[in-house]
């Protein structure tokens, strides 16, 4: 389907809520590939033959299996050293398997063998370590670039060269970054986040990348705490769901904002063919829409006059994003 980018941007102040609902696709069966000496078989010919691609393709899908077997070594001896009572030597165990690539904190949390240690100051430290690799992952995971098109979104929103931007909650920055090469070098790009970790996260990935535009600043959950007046556009993803008194923070947003006589407020969801259709996608139920749109509507209440057009829309496979409008007083 052609894609259709329907946006509005004036002189002013612009608020981007960018609310991601991922549908819960069907579990499908993946192949499992080669077997371990298969693997290890073509690696040997590749690398006697010289075909370097083949020999890297190989030892990425062994290195893989190897880090696999030897996470899940570390909790059996981790487990085992708890049920022993060996709380030291289990703790130390699970010290090593923070560092060594699990992700599943809530398997570490739920073990019973591990009930006795986990108050203990370095199983929250294990399990804390744990949850940020999973949660990077997630943030980084090479699939969301497929389901969640960041260009388009960028796209839609028009930054200009030297627009001050709020992106909050930044996470690891997967927006912030693809905003700060928007706004270019003499723009700037307040990322925001209640967690210093996750903002160290992003502070190394702004450093890797050569951005020097990007400012990373910890919040708190109930104040952005912006300079009055001092932002072009503030842009949250993902993050709208989690602001309890939703009525006062988007009045924090708004003193935040330069002057003017128009906000952008975007929706975007994600795994719907249709934006507030009657139905959607195969897991995505049009009551997760319907939601999506509400929540919309919520705010364009609370922080402006009303809806001018409130779902101008990009198709395209299986993502719709929504922009509306919101005309504020003065």
């Amino acid at each position: 389907m052609p894609a259709t980018i329907v946006s509005s941007r004036m002189a002013s102040g612009v608020l981007a809520f960018v609310l991601l609902v991922s549908a819960t696709a069907q579990a499908t069966s993946q192949d499992p590939g080669p077997d371990t000496a298969t693997l290890e078989r073509r690696l040997a010919a590749a690398e006697t033959a010289g075909d370097w691609t083949v020999a890297l393709e190989a030892a990425i899908a062994l290195a893989e299996r190897a880090e696999e077997r030897h996470v899940e070594a570390l909790f059996h001896l981790a487990r085992i050293r708890a049920r022993l009572g060996q709380a030291d030597q289990a703790l130390d165990a699970l010290e090593h398997l923070s560092r060594a690539g699990l992700f599943d904190v809530g398997r570490v949390r739920a073990e019973e063998a591990f009930a006795a240690l986990r108050e203990h100051p370095r199983f929250k430290a294990a399990a804390q370590a744990i949850w940020l690799r999973g949660y990077l992952w997630l943030l980084e995971r090479p699939e969301r670039d497929a389901y969640q098109q960041p260009a388009r979104v960028i796209e839609t929103l028009a930054f200009r060269p030297g627009e001050r931007v709020a992106d909050i909650g930044a996470g690891s920055g997967y927006f912030t970054r693809r905003i700060a090469r928007a706004v270019g070098p003499s723009g700037i790009v307040s990322a925001l986040d209640i967690r210093r970790e996750i903002l160290d996260e992003l502070e190394s990935r702004v450093a890797k990348e050569g951005l020097t535009n990007v400012r990373a600043r910890v919040v708190t959950p109930d104040d952005p705490q912006l300079p009055a007046g001092g932002l072009d556009t503030i842009v949250m993803v993902d993050t709208l769901h989690y602001v309890k008194d939703r009525a006062s923070y988007a009045r924090k947003l708004r003193a935040g904002l330069h002057c003017g006589v128009k906000w952008n407020i975007g929706i975007a969801q994600f795994g719907a063919p249709v934006l507030g259709g009657k139905g959607g996608a195969e897991g995505a139920p049009g009551a997760q829409i319907v939601h999506g749109e509400q929540i919309l509507a919520a705010h364009l209440r609370r922080i402006g006059n009303g809806a001018e057009q409130p779902f101008s829309s990009i198709h395209g496979g299986e993502v719709a994003i929504g922009v509306g409008v919101a005309k504020i007083a003065g």
